[in-house]
């Protein structure tokens, strides 16, 4: 109907000589565009229920292909970003032929007309989008590129807050935003899988919950040069990490990155920190990192540029002793067991994470067949041996080797009492004086 509508509207102009006749042809067309626009499906409106749609949306993000291999077989797939003129952003996947079909036609922040696709129930852990929904196309999918439509924006954020990252699980997708307050020197860095090396840069950034996060920037995102303190740093599809705390990934082959957006949360945040600056005072969600600035040689701890005591005498780095810890995480158990809310208890607890630091000597390690075990390559779960083989169920990937990973338990000890603490992964290098879970395996299994 657009096609048709602008056909109509050049025939008014040549046939048509009468102004009034002109003008009321033309606002009729006009209509007929404007109801051209709202016959296409809204993508806020999308469900598996919903089969005869079609949408105006423009690509805003079209990742790298990728491989994919499980049990059943192996593939190709390619992920896409769309929004519509709602401003509704929903992702869609293309796999094999599909997507060796659409890699090169589908162009970044172009517009097209989508229909006859699958709409699936969206996996929230490997997109940013906060939509329930995400579109599989297939051969019999109808794609169309059509002039570029100005009421559909160029780039779409879901921004979560620095709070809220404390509540995500290792990999989740997500986009963040904040002021920069730190930026690290370039930096190499050997991939211990690949063997690669990789360009990295570590730049921390606060937000208004007065908390900060570091992130660690990959390949052509590190590269780039002019990042500066008090700049506002927007990501999108940056993955989580709970190494160390909480901690950000953004790599230019899955991550995008954008220094002071034209965005509603950068004007905000730019507010924000020029009002308090002079007397900010951080806490951060990352533990233990080392940033060096350019220029200085200084290494500075934790992403935060205050340690003041906090209102009500409670320090900001949440400073526990054994005793105090083992308390405060009593208290809920002792509240829902009096109000008979203690089933529910776990299924709370999962959704929240606490930060606190405590100091002490390890007085135990549990040497127990929990101390580690054989994990994926690619996202470090457990793997199930196959046929000589390793399967991940998460990645749905057959693996030819393992990874040996700790998940030590030790006994933490103090002078209020003691306290027992798991130290996962590389956290338990440190413990077992850096001897690695692979040389700990190695070792365990001559005797």
């Amino acid at each position: 109907m657009r096609n048709g509508s602008q056909a109509g509207k050049s025939h008014v102009k040549s046939t048509n000589g009468a102004t009034g006749q002109t003008s009321s042809l033309k606002a009729k067309v006009d209509i007929l565009e404007g109801s051209a626009q709202d016959s296409y499906t809204p993508i806020k409106s999308l469900n598996t229920f919903l089969f005869d749609w079609k949408i105006k949306a423009r690509v805003t993000k079209k990742h790298n292909k990728k491989t994919w291999k499980n049990i059943r077989g192996q593939g190709t797939l390619l992920n896409v970003e769309l929004i519509d003129s709602q401003g509704t952003q929903i992702q869609a996947t293309f796999f094999n032929e599909q997507a060796d079909h659409y890699e090169h036609r589908l162009v970044e922040n172009r517009v097209y007309l989508f229909a006859n696709g699958q709409v699936k129930m969206a996996n929230q852990k490997y997109t940013s989008i906060k939509n329930d929904y995400s579109i599989v196309f297939d051969k019999q999918s109808e794609i169309e590129e059509v002039d570029d439509d100005a009421s559909i924006q160029n780039r779409g954020f879901c921004f979560t807050t620095i709070q809220e990252i404390n509540d995500f699980e290792q990999m989740r997708t997500i986009d963040a935003i904040g002021i920069i307050t730190q930026v690290g020197i370039l930096t190499q860095v050997n991939i211990k899988q690949s063997g690669a090396v990789k360009d990295r840069r570590n730049i921390c950034i606060a937000d208004e919950s007065n908390l900060s996060i570091q992130v660690s920037l990959w390949g052509a995102n590190a590269r780039t040069e002019g990042y500066s303190e008090g700049q506002v740093l927007a990501l999108r599809g940056a993955r989580v990490s709970d190494y160390n705390g909480k901690s950000l990934n953004s790599g230019d082959e899955h991550s995008q990155m954008f220094i002071d957006p034209d965005h509603r949360r950068a004007r905000e945040l730019h507010n924000w920190y020029e009002y308090h600056k002079s007397n900010l005072s951080l806490s951060s969600v990352t533990i233990n990192t080392s940033i060096i600035t350019n220029g200085t040689g200084i290494a500075t701890t934790n992403c935060g540029l205050g340690g003041a005591v906090g209102s009500g005498g409670e320090r900001p780095d949440n400073f526990k002793f054994a005793e105090e810890l083992i308390e405060e995480l009593l208290n809920p158990v002792r509240s829902s067991q009096s109000s008979g809310l203690a089933p529910f208890l776990s299924d709370a607890a999962k959704q929240q994470t606490k930060f606190y630091k405590i100091s002490g000597f390890v007085k135990m390690i549990f040497n127990d067949e929990k101390i580690l075990y054989l994990s994926c390559p690619d996202c470090r779960k457990k793997v199930i041996e196959e046929d000589g083989s390793w399967r991940c169920e998460n990645c749905s990937k057959l693996h030819e080797t393992n990874l040996p990973t700790y998940m030590l338990s030790a006994l933490i000890s103090d002078v209020s009492g003691n306290v027992m603490v798991q130290f996962p992964r590389e956290l338990g290098d440190s413990i077992m004086n850096g001897k690695s879970a692979t040389e700990f395996k190695e070792m365990k299994d001559e005797f």
